[in-house]
Order: structure tokens, then sequence, then C-alpha cells
């Protein structure tokens, strides 16, 4: 019994290591931020049966995951530091976008299921930082019913702070909400080259 369980260790190990080396392969890198796209088959709680994406900044550590439902577009996205054991974020219906993007969506709107949608105040973008995450709000025009704010993650070797584009400071989440997403945050992270 005691070799079986060793041998069922080791098939497991080795299953990480190759999903692993096969994330790493996936990665698409570009300013230093890489990311790239989990199988619904690999995501577990909270984001079970559901798309995912893991991004990171190589320097600063500053790590998210994003989980989509193709179905309805809603995506919730968990913000951490894979280096420190500072404060993490969650941010529900949030998209993951690269910085190098935001002129074009400053200028033509974000994709959207219904067409291009205004980023809420394009006055306040601040200089860009390695990620971004933007968020539907609601609107008060006729025209758009909801535009999208900006997040920008800025993260240190100790803190990480999440600060939106009219200069709201994210509040980090609950510890409750942390360890809802611990088991997910790693196994996902351990995926990411060192």
């Amino acid at each position: 019994m005691c070799v079986f369980k060793q041998l069922l260790t080791a098939l497991a190990a080795l299953q990480v290591l190759s999903y692993a080396a096969w994330a790493q392969e996936q990665a698409v890198c570009s300013s230093a931020v890489c990311s790239f796209h989990v199988p619904a088959e690999q995501m577990t709680a909270p984001c079970s049966h559901l798309a995912g994406l893991v991004a990171y900044s190589e320097p600063t550590g500053a790590t998210l995951i994003q989980c989509s439902d193709p179905a309805t577009g809603a995506s919730t996205v968990f913000i951490t530091n894979r280096q420190s054991n500072s404060a993490a974020y969650e941010i529900e219906d949030g998209r993951y976008y690269r910085s190098q993007y935001l002129p074009e969506l400053m200028k033509e709107g974000v994709p959207d299921r219904f067409g291009r949608v205004p980023l809420c105040d394009p006055n306040q973008r601040k200089k860009s930082t390695s990620l971004i995450v933007l968020e539907k709000e609601p609107a008060d025009t006729d025209v758009n019913p909801y535009c999208y704010r900006i997040y920008y993650i800025d993260a240190s070797a100790t803190a990480l702070n999440v600060t939106r584009d009219d200069g709201y400071k994210l509040p980090p989440a609950s510890k409750k909400t942390v360890a809802k997403w611990s088991p997910l945050r790693r196994k996902l992270t351990a995926l990411i080259k060192p």
C-alpha cells in the first residue's frame, strides 16, 4: 500500500511539472508582463469549470488570476503578489487588459458584447503600470448605460496596491476572500517560472 501511495504522489508531481512546462511554453510576454490561458478543466474553486487566465509582472511579482464565464461574459479577478505576503484584492466583473492597449481603448472604447464601450473618464488616466484591470460601472448617459473604470496594479517587494483611475484606492480583500482563493492561487502561481 505504501508503494502505491508513493507512485500516486510521484504521478501527481509529474503531472504538475508537465503542466508547468506547458504553461511556460504558452506564456506570451511583452514589456516584462506575461500571461497564459488556463483550460477550464484545470480550474478549481472558486472558478471551477470557468475559463482561466493568469497574468504577471516578472520584475514586481504582481499576479492576477481571472476566471470568466463564456456564457455570460462575467469575470472575476484576484490580484496577489507572489513574491511577498502583501495584501490581496478581488475585483468582480473585472477584465485584464495589457497596458500597451490603453491608447487604443481610450480612443475606440473597450470591446464588449454589444459593441465598443467607452472608458468612464479617460482624462484621469495615469502613467501606466505593468498590469491593469477594467471594471464595468453604470454610466450617467443615455448613449451608454455603462462604462469601464481602469484599475492600476502597483507592486514592489513589500507592497501591492490597486488604485482606480479616479484615485480611489481599492481596499484589500477580506481574510475569507483570500482563503477562498488560496488553493487556486497556490496551484496557478506554481506554474510561473521563478
